[in-house]
């Protein structure tokens, strides 16, 4: 009759710790989102400062800007040991999810169509802003590679 008693206190925490293993994805994958939004924001700000657009009204600038707060308030989530952390995390319980290709691939793909063109309207996607930006300062800096390069 104890082995049945151990069996079911092995099974209670058996559950409780795949509650926790689960709420500690969920929030581990919040966080490595939050970084890469907070990278993007950091490269959209760039990319606007140096066209010389205003932020207000962009709705990327709203979208990724939220995942700055987010970090801001937590410095933990802003170290690099807890970014190595949650990515040692998601390797062990999620392979899957740590094998796929970082979002900003498909985002420097995307860029291309950017290249030497307009910003996309202010409404548009977080992703179509993301791109801009990244064609915008690569615009940029061949520019000025270029000026400094001619004799």
């Amino acid at each position: 009759m104890a082995s049945f008693g151990k069996a079911r206190l092995n099974l209670r925490l058996a559950r409780r710790l795949d509650a926790v293993t689960e709420a500690t994805h969920t929030n581990v994958l919040r966080r490595i989102t939050d970084r890469e939004h907070a990278a993007a924001m950091a490269t959209l700000r760039a990319a606007l400062a140096a066209a010389g657009i205003a932020p207000e009204g962009i709705s990327a600038v709203r979208f990724y800007g939220e995942a700055e707060h987010r970090l801001a308030d937590s410095a933990a989530a802003q170290d690099a040991a807890a970014a190595a952390a949650d990515a040692a995390f998601i390797a062990a319980v999620d392979p899957a999810r740590a094998a796929r290709p970082v979002p900003s691939a498909d985002v420097v793909a995307r860029a291309r169509d950017f290249i030497g063109h307009a910003p996309p309207d202010p409404g548009a996607a977080p992703i179509a802003w993301y791109a801009w930006a990244l064609a915008a300062l690569s615009d940029s800096v061949v520019a000025s590679e270029a000026e400094t390069t001619d004799p």
